[in-house]
């Protein structure tokens, strides 16, 4: 598996200064944030990072300081290395997050488009910002523990999933994602590239980890689209035959997932503002659940997140939804429920309070006898057997998380690997937790998380690529 391997460029000293020409901040409600970047004509290898990009965050709220971006880009050499942020509104909380790097000619859009490759990373700790007052910080960046998938570099991807297609472990472990116009298979050390073209006007939305009838022994991914469900058979084959017999024109599917058991095959899906689902023994047509409407309730993506416990010989899915959180039974399928009224009397909802105040489950993690919510207000662990839950108190909550949305999680026997607003939090054998800025890496606007439990590695799929990062270090 793949290991980190960017090497350490240069370390410089960022001392927090507000220097004559910076912005002088006036009593009125505001204030500022000075910092010094890299002198690279006194600090040596501190001129390989040519550019460097400025992140202020307030609580979990990233502040837009640049002109047209959300952060401030600075040119190293071509500054005065004194750098200041303001005006910014008074109060508490307040934090930066500080990216050396270089720009890197983009593959896809050629050209003179680059994407912005960081090297160095440096965080503060919270601060306030006082009216009519210069906040000084002091930084010291260290080496970017992220690094990027070369074959995959520059391309939007949707998601991330890996599926044992073979017999042989590792090797037959190969990772899916997808572009807009093509399902792509990567080599398991994710060296090299297989691709299927999309059907013509035919978009990839997101993957699925799926499975079929005709496909008894390994998985199968799914390829989300604008016109339904994809399974991606690897190489250049689609499976494009599996919705022929959807009963009416199939929505685009925002997310799906499959199980077999038994043989049989269970899946589900969303779409704007519902649900479906498919049932398939191989006798006759697939059974499909086609049209939960959800819309009077809520608009989007219902579900969040879904994970399936087949430890006790049936299928049971626990769902994070607009809704609420719920454990619902494989009889929904099988039955052929497809009323949100029957679904809510089949299925068993249960709730999260941390220190008494109701929190949002908004991801979940399955692990043993174990299940992992994720909330707006950070990650705890309940047992799967009880959900009848009391008020957990702050400190069961994972420390690093609290206060932060959750947006994916990866918890496997021994590492965590979870996704925040603008952190990966991550741990190893139960050690404590490390938080890692996404911008520290090439990707920003995550839309897949992998975690492979036996090496620590961690990928983030997303709008320039694949950015890697191992938890145990280079």
């Amino acid at each position: 598996m793949m290991k980190n391997t960017i090497k350490l460029l240069g370390i410089a000293l960022i001392t927090g200064l507000l220097l004559a020409g910076c912005y002088v901040p006036v009593n009125d409600g505001v204030g500022s944030v000075g910092i010094k970047l890299p002198d690279a004509s006194s600090t040596g290898e501190a001129s390989d990072q040519e550019i460097a990009r400025i992140y202020l965050l307030n609580e979990i709220a990233l502040v837009t300081i640049g002109e047209t971006t959300p952060y401030k880009v600075v040119e190293i050499e071509q500054a005065d290395n004194e750098v200041s942020i303001g005006p910014v509104p008074s109060g508490p909380g307040y934090q930066i997050i500080l990216v050396l790097g270089n720009d890197a000619a983009d593959p896809v859009a050629g050209g003179d488009a680059t994407i912005f490759v960081p090297e160095l990373y440096a965080v503060s700790d919270q601060f306030a910002v006082i009216a009519g007052q210069a906040t000084l910080k002091e930084l010291v960046p260290v080496t970017s523990p992220f690094g990027l998938v070369p074959v995959v570099f520059g391309e939007n991807l949707k998601g991330i999933v890996n599926v044992q297609r073979g017999p042989t472990i590792p090797d037959d472990f190969l990772f899916y994602t997808a572009s807009a116009g093509e399902a792509i298979e990567l080599a398991h050390d994710l060296s090299a590239t297989v691709r299927a073209a999309l059907p013509d006007g035919e978009e990839a939305i997101g993957m699925g980890m799926g499975a079929l009838v005709t496909e008894p022994t390994y998985g199968v991914p799914w390829v989300n689209t604008t016109k339904g469900i994809l399974p991606y058979l690897g190489g250049t084959s689609l499976e494009l035959g599996f919705r022929t017999d959807y009963p009416s024109d199939f929505p685009p599917v925002l997310d799906s997932g499959a199980f077999l058991s038994g043989g049989d095959l269970f899946g589900w899906f969303q779409v704007d503002g519902g649900l479906g689902g498919v049932y398939d023994n191989e006798v006759g047509a697939k059974q499909w659940v086609a049209d939960i409407d959800l819309s009077t309730f809520i608009s989007g993506q219902p579900i969040s997140d879904l994970v399936v416990d087949s430890s006790t010989g049936g299928i049971d899915g626990y769902f994070a939804s607009k809704l609420g959180a719920f454990k619902a039974p494989e009889r929904i399928l099988t039955e052929n429920i497809n009323t949100v009224q029957g679904i809510l009397e089949a299925s068993s909802f249960f709730e999260v309070a941390i220190d008494d105040e109701e929190a949002t489950i908004t991801e979940l993690a399955l692990v043993d006898t174990e299940l992992y919510l994720g909330t707006n207000r950070g990650v705890v662990s309940v047992l799967k057997a009880d959900l009848d839950l009391d008020s957990i108190p702050t400190s069961d909550v994972v420390t690093e998380s609290i206060g932060r949305t959750v947006q994916d999680m990866a918890i496997g026997a021994n590492y965590h690997a979870i996704l925040t607003d603008h952190f990966l939090i991550v741990s190893s054998d139960g050690g404590p937790y490390s938080l890692l800025p996404i911008y520290a890496g090439i990707v920003t606007a995550p839309t897949g998380l992998f975690l492979d439990d036996s090496t620590g590695v961690v990928l983030i799929a997303g709008e320039t690529g694949i950015a890697s990062v191992d938890i145990d270090g280079p």
